[in-house]
């Protein structure tokens, strides 16, 4: 049940950042389509590839442990009251996008494909190399 108010926490977000950008500071249609694909797209990359956890603890890292210090300090030691809130989402979604990124261009996606392809063949019952290829199933 916890991931399913994060997950709702999360899509909050996204649309108060869209609605930020496009209507805030005026980028308009394109703002939106910015945000949805950065702050949606990049974390699911890692969560489909199988790192779950590792895309949980850099949204914690950066949202949780960055980005709501900022916040605190925007909103009430600089007095920007909920523009410093607005800032803190901001400041948190781009750390995860610039931190997500990294990961993902410095994964080697071919030990990906070995691993995922290992993943498939422990269910596969015949081997591929143990076929005969001049005999048809029937």
């Amino acid at each position: 049940m916890t991931i399913t108010y994060l997950a709702a926490f999360s899509l909050v977000i996204h649309v108060f950042l869209s609605w930020i950008l496009a209507v805030k500071y005026k980028f308009g249609l394109e703002g939106a389509l910015v945000s949805t694909a950065l702050a949606y797209w990049i974390p699911n990359i890692g969560v489909a590839v199988g790192w779950q956890s590792i895309v949980a603890c850099v949204n914690i890292a950066s949202y949780y442990l960055i980005g709501i210090p900022i916040g605190v300090v925007l909103s009430y030691t600089v007095n920007l009251q909920v523009e410093g809130v607005w800032m803190e989402m901001l400041i948190g979604t781009f750390l995860q996008i610039v931190v997500l990124v990294i990961i993902t261009y410095r994964t080697d996606w071919e030990k990906q494909v070995s691993i995922a392809r290992a993943r498939v063949n422990q269910w596969y019952l015949i081997e591929l190399k143990d076929v005969d290829p001049n005999t048809q199933d029937m």
